[in-house]
C-alpha cells in the first residue's frame, strides 16, 4: 500500500515538472548549458510518444532504449497529426507544443507500469555496464562527428532549415511555400513533411534558432538510430550481446563506407546528414517500424497493429519515398515468415495497412497531376551514380559494383547463412529479406519497376537499407554458436568479447576522417549568422521579398521566417532550375528568369540592372556583405541605388526604395 502511494506522488510530481517545463521560460537559466537545453527538450518531445507506445502495447517489457526510439517515431507521427490540423486552421505551432503537452501529461499520469526499484540487481547491472562499454564508445564517437558536422551546411541541410524555421516562426500553418512565401502554393512534395516540424518543436522549447540546435540535435538523434537498432536486434532474437555488437559494427560499417558512392552516401548519411529527412526514415524509423511489424506478427493483436500504424505514419511524415523502398523489405519478411509458419489474419491485415499508408503519397504522384519527382531517367538532370543504365531500353538498376565492397559481402554472408535457418529465426529473415530487395533492384526490370514507383533518384538508396550490422551479428553468432556448445562456452560471451574489437574497427575508421581533417568544410557562421537573423525578425513583422548575395541567398529563409526569397539553392548549378520547377511551384521558364535575375542583382559593382530587378520581384531589402571568390572575403563594394538600413558586423541590409 506504501509503495502505491509513493509511486503516485512520484507520479503527480513528474506531471508537475513536466507542466513546468512547457509552461515556465526556464531556458534563460540555462543559457550557458545549451547542450542540456537541448537534452530537455527533445525528452520534451520523445515522452508524449514514449508513455503512448507504453500504454499501448502493455504486454511487452520496456526499456529505456525501447521507450526512446519507439517513442521517438510515435513523437513524429503525433507531431504529424497535429501539424495537420494546424495547417488546415491556419494556427501556429503552439497547437502542435499543447497537443504534445497534454498527450504527455496525460501519458504520465496513465502509465500502465510503475518502476519496480527493488527488483535491479545491482551486480547484474554493474556487469551489464561493464559488457555495454564498447557501445557507449561507439556513442560517444558518433557524438563526436555529428555534433561537429551539424556545424556545416550545404543546400540540403539550407532546404531542411528553411522549413523548421517556418514553421517555428509562422503565425499560421499553411500551404504556402516556405521558401517563397505566399505567392508560390507549398509543392505536394512536402504537404507530408513533418520531421521538420518535430525540429521546430524541439527548437521552440529549447529557445533557439535552427541553425543554433544542430550541433546537439544530430548527436542526439544518432543515439536514438544506435539504440532503434540494439531494439531492432533483441526483436528479432539476439541476445543483448549480439545486438550491442550489431550496433557497434553498423556504425563501424557505415564508418568504412564514408567516401563511396558520391550522392548516395551509404556510411556519410548517417554520420553527416543524421537530421536529414531520408536519413531519420532510414536509420532510426525503419528500424522501429520492423520491430513493431516483428512483434505484431508474432504475438497479434489489434493493440500492436495500432502501434504499427503510427510508427508507419511516422515514416511518411518523414519521408514518403523512403518508407516505398522499405515496405518492399517488410513485404518480403512477410511472405518468408508465412512460408515458414503459414498464413495467419495477421499478414493480410498488417500488409493492408501499410498498403493503405503508401498510398496516400502515392496518389499525391500520380492522381493528383504534379510531377514533384521524376518518374523516368529523360526527366532527370543527371544520371545518380548509383544507377546503371542498360543502353537505349530505357531500364536501369541499382549498380552491381558497390555489392563488392566489404560491407555488402558481409550481408551477403550472411545472407547465405541466413538460407540454412530462414525457416525459424527471425534475424534471417529479415537479412534474406533485405537481400532479396537489394536483388530485385539490380536487374533492369526490377529496378525500372521500383525506380517507376519511387523515383529514379530515390532508388539507389535502397542502398541505405542493407543491414550491415544485423549481418555481422547474426553471421558471427551462428559461427560461434557450435564452437561454444563444443567447448561449453556460452556463445554471449564471444558476442561480448567481439564487441570491443568492433569498437576499436569504429575508432579506427572514424578517427581516420576525425573533423580535425575535414575545418574546410567546418564554414557555418552561426554567431554571425543567428545576429543577422534577430535583425531581419526586428525588420520583418510580416511576409517580405528579401534577396541576399551569393552567400546568403539560399539561407535568407533559414534566418528568418517572414524572409522569403525569389531563387534558392543556386549554389548547386544542376539542380536550380529542377528545384525552382519541380519544388517551387514555377515553370521552367519562370525557374530560369529568376535565376538569371538573381545573378544580375548580385553582379558586384555598378549595376543599374538591380534595383529595376529588384523592384519587378517586390523584394523589400537586398542583404549583402557575403563571402565571395576563393579567397572567402566579404564583397565590399558600394550598392548603389539603395539604402542602408542597419549593419551587422560583416553583413549590411538594404531597403528597396
Amino acid at each position: 500500500m506504501q509503495a502505491a502511494g509513493a509511486a503516485r506522488f512520484v507520479r503527480v510530481g513528474v506531471a508537475a515538472l513536466w507542466l513546468a517545463l512547457w509552461l515556465l521560460p526556464w531556458q534563460g537559466i540555462l543559457e550557458d548549458l545549451p547542450w542540456l537545453r537541448v537534452a530537455l527538450a527533445f525528452a520534451m518531445f520523445v515522452v508524449p510518444g514514449g508513455c503512448l507506445q507504453q500504454w499501448i502495447d502493455r504486454s511487452t517489457p520496456s526499456s529505456a532504449s525501447r521507450f526512446l526510439s519507439v517513442g521517438f517515431c510515435v513523437s513524429v507521427a503525433l507531431t504529424g497529426f497535429l501539424g495537420i490540423l494546424a495547417r488546415v486552421g491556419h494556427l501556429p505551432i503552439d497547437l502542435v507544443n499543447t497537443g504534445l503537452m497534454v498527450i504527455g501529461l496525460v501519458g504520465i499520469l496513465g502509465l500502465p507500469r510503475s518502476p519496480d526499484m527493488s527488483a535491479i540487481d545491482l551486480r547484474k547491472a554493474a556487469i551489464g555496464v561493464g559488457l555495454a562499454i564498447p557501445l557507449v564508445v561507439a556513442i560517444a564517437l558518433v557524438f563526436d562527428l555529428t555534433s561537429v558536422y551539424g556545424r556545416t551546411t550545404d543546400i540540403d541541410f539550407a532546404t531542411h532549415h528553411a522549413q523548421v524555421t517556418d514553421f517555428q516562426g509562422s503565425s499560421g500553418l499553411d500551404y504556402t511555400h516556405f521558401v517563397f512565401g505566399s505567392d508560390a502554393p507549398l509543392s505536394k512534395r512536402f504537404w507530408l513533411s513533418y520531421w521538420s516540424l518535430g525540429q521546430a518543436v524541439v527548437a521552440s522549447q529549447a529557445g533557439m534558432h535552427v541553425i543554433e540546435l544542430y550541433p546537439f540535435l544530430m548527436p542526439a538523434v544518432a543515439l536514438v538510430a544506435i539504440l532503434a537498432l540494439v531494439e531492432l536486434a533483441t526483436g528479432l532474437g539476439l541476445s543483448r550481446p549480439w545486438a550491442r555488437l550489431a550496433a557497434i559494427a553498423q556504425v563501424a560499417m557505415l564508418a568504412t563506407l564514408w567516401e563511396e558512392i558520391e550522392g548516395y552516401r551509404v556510411g556519410r548519411t548517417f554520420l553527416q546528414y543524421t537530421l536529414i529527412d531520408n536519413n531519420v526514415a532510414t536509420h532510426v524509423i525503419a528500424p522501429v517500424l520492423m520491430l513493431v511489424i516483428s512483434s505484431y506478427l508474432t504475438s497479434g493483436g489489434a493493440r500492436r497493429l495500432v502501434l504499427v500504424a503510427l510508427v508507419a505514419f511516422g515514416s511518411l511524415f518523414t519521408h514518403p519515398g523512403m518508407l516505398g523502398l522499405f515496405g518492399l523489405i517488410i513485404g518480403a519478411y512477410a511472405v518468408i515468415r508465412a512460408l515458414f509458419e503459414g498464413w495467419s489474419r495477421r499478414e493480410p491485415a498488417l500488409l493492408s495497412l501499410l498498403a493503405v499508408v503508401v498510398a496516400i503519397p502515392f496518389s499525391f504522384r500520380f492522381l493528383w497531376q504534379e510531377q514533384v519527382l521524376p518518374s523516368s531517367l529523360d526527366q532527370l538532370d543527371f544520371i545518380p551514380r548509383a544507377v546503371t543504365v542498360q543502353g537505349e531500353s530505357g531500364l536501369y538498376s541499382v549498380s552491381l559494383e558497390y555489392a563488392m565492397q566489404l560491407p555488402f559481402l558481409w550481408v551477403l554472408l550472411a545472407g547465405v547463412v541466413g538460407l540454412f535457418h530462414v525457416h525459424k529465426n527471425p534475424a534471417a529473415r529479415y537479412v534474406v529479406a533485405c537481400l532479396l530487395v537489394l536483388g530485385v533492384t539490380m536487374t533492369p526490370h526490377g529496378g525500372w519497376l521500383v525506380g517507376s514507383a519511387v523515383t529514379p533518384t530515390i532508388l539507389g538508396r535502397v542502398l541505405w537499407f542493407a543491414p550491415f550490422g544485423l549481418a555481422v551479428s547474426f553471421a558471427l553468432q551462428k559461427l560461434f554458436e557450435p564452437i561454444g556448445e563444443r567447448c561449453g562456452v556460452d556463445s554471449r560471451l564471444a558476442g561480448s568479447a567481439l564487441s570491443f574489437v568492433a569498437a576499436a574497427w569504429t575508432a579506427f575508421s572514424i578517427g581516420a576522417r576525425h573533423p580535425i581533417d575535414i575545418q574546410d568544410e567546418i564554414n557555418y557562421p552561426v554567431k554571425e549568422y543567428v545576429e543577422l537573423a534577430d535583425a531581419l525578425d526586428d525588420l520583418l513583422p510580416e511576409e517580405a521579398i528579401v534577396v541576399g548575395d551569393k552567400e546568403l541567398n539560399t539561407h535568407l529563409p533559414t534566418l528568418s521566417a517572414n524572409a522569403k526569397t525569389i531563387t534558392h539553392r543556386t549554389e548547386y548549378q544542376r539542380f536550380e532550375v529542377h528545384f525552382l520547377s519541380r519544388f517551387g511551384a514555377f515553370g521552367e521558364e519562370e525557374a530560369a528568369r529568376r535565376i538569371e535575375s538573381w545573378e544580375a542583382i548580385c553582379k558586384p559593382g555598378p549595376n543599374p540592372r538591380r534595383v529595376q530587378l529588384l523592384r519587378q520581384f517586390g523584394a523589400s531589402y537586398y542583404v549583402a556583405g557575403g563571402r565571395t571568390g576563393r579567397r572567402q572575403r566579404p564583397d565590399r563594394l558600394p550598392i548603389v541605388g539603395l539604402t542602408l538600413e542597419e549593419s551587422v558586423g560583416r553583413f549590411k541590409i538594404y531597403r528597396v526604395d
